[in-house]
Formats: structure tokens, C-alpha cells, sequence
């Protein structure tokens, strides 16, 4: 993907200067760049609240095992 990006970049910087591709084709490429990263964000938050949830599991009752173990001294 970041090949890609590199070379969007380049035909806006030649696009700027004397042009090569139509501007319609940069947003057309720059948009699926941008869905593209939406894709790669939403799969990352989805293995971050996988993470997140199995971290609350594990810490359910950990208050309630504090206080006992706080009892016992």
C-alpha cells in the first residue's frame, strides 16, 4: 500500500508541475487510498476489542479477590 502511495504522490507532484493524469483520476485513486486505511483501522480496533474484552474477562473479580485477600491480613 505504501508503494501505492508513493506513487500517487509523484503523479500529483507531476500533475502540479505540467500534468499527467486528469485530477479526477488523483481523487478516484486518493479516495480508495483513504477506504483502503478505513479497512486496515476498522480490523486493527476489531483485534484491539477482542484484546480488551478478554482482559476484562480475566479481570472480572479481581476487586472481590483484593478484599478477601485484604480480610486474611
Amino acid at each position: 500500500m505504501s508503494f501505492t502511495i508513493v506513487i500517487v504522490g509523484y503523479q500529483i507532484f507531476r500533475a502540479i508541475i505540467g500534468g499527467t493524469w486528469q485530477t479526477e483520476n488523483i481523487i478516484i485513486v486518493a479516495l480508495g487510498i483513504i477506504i483502503a486505511g478505513l479497512f486496515v483501522m476498522a480490523g486493527f480496533l476489531i483485534n484491539q476489542s477482542r484484546t480488551i474484552g478478554i482482559l476484562l474477562e480475566r479481570t472480572k473479580n479481581f476487586n472481590s479477590r483484593i478484599l478477601i485477600l485484604e480480610r486474611n491480613f
